[in-house]
C-alpha cells in the first residue's frame, strides 16, 4: 500500500450526531462511517481500504462550482 493512492487527512471532514459519524471527503463522498453507534462495525471504508472499503457519493450530473464556508462555532458546512 503506498500513501500515493489515499488522499490526505486534511481533505476530509466529520459529522455526526453524537451517536456515530462519518467522514467525509472535500468532493463529498463518505469514505468511512460506522452504524449504528461509534464502536459498531464500519459500513463504508475507504480511508482505510481504497480498493475493498467502499463509499457513498452523490453529485450532480453536470460540472458544477463548489465552495466551502465553515460556519465559525458550528459544526456545519455550507
Amino acid at each position: 500500500m503506498t500513501n500515493q493512492n489515499y488522499p490526505p487527512i486534511a481533505d476530509y471532514g466529520i459529522i455526526g450526531n453524537c451517536k456515530t459519524t462519518a467522514l467525509v471527503h472535500r468532493e463529498g463522498a463518505i469514505d468511512f462511517f460506522c452504524f449504528p453507534r461509534f464502536d459498531s462495525p464500519s459500513i463504508f471504508t475507504k480511508l482505510l481500504d481504497n480498493q475493498k472499503g467502499g463509499s457513498f457519493r452523490i453529485r450532480p450530473k453536470i460540472e458544477a462550482t463548489k465552495s466551502v464556508k465553515i460556519i465559525c462555532w458550528t459544526p456545519m458546512y455550507c
